[in-house]
């Protein structure tokens, strides 16, 4: 199965808090959850790379990134998965690798 790195924004409200027990129960087993709140050494850094303006966001892979409480729960491969690339691409981009001439 392939794993995925699941970056969760949070300032500690209810909604939040509702919102990533919901990404904790569904998420693969595999993928990685790393919640950043206020109080998170790297807030600002990640906050201003992904031009986060509401919380809570979802930031999956580096490449999408949702904002607000969603209806679905993220399910990490499949159409649904598929469709959020598409709609909520993230703003920072994946490194390629480096090709040598």
């Amino acid at each position: 199965m392939l794993m995925h790195v699941l970056e969760f924004f949070t300032d500690g409200c209810a909604l939040c808090e509702q919102h990533l027990e919901t990404i904790r129960t569904a998420k693969c087993g595999d993928c990685e959850l790393i919640v950043y709140n206020a109080k998170h050494p790297n807030w600002r850094e990640k906050v201003r790379g992904y031009n986060v303006d509401l919380l809570p966001t979802l930031v999956v892979d580096q490449e999408v990134r949702v904002e607000g409480r969603q209806d679905s729960r993220w399910i990490c491969q499949g159409p649904y998965a598929v469709a959020l690339r598409a709609k909520f691409p993230a703003a920072i981009p994946r490194p390629q690798p480096s090709i040598a001439a």
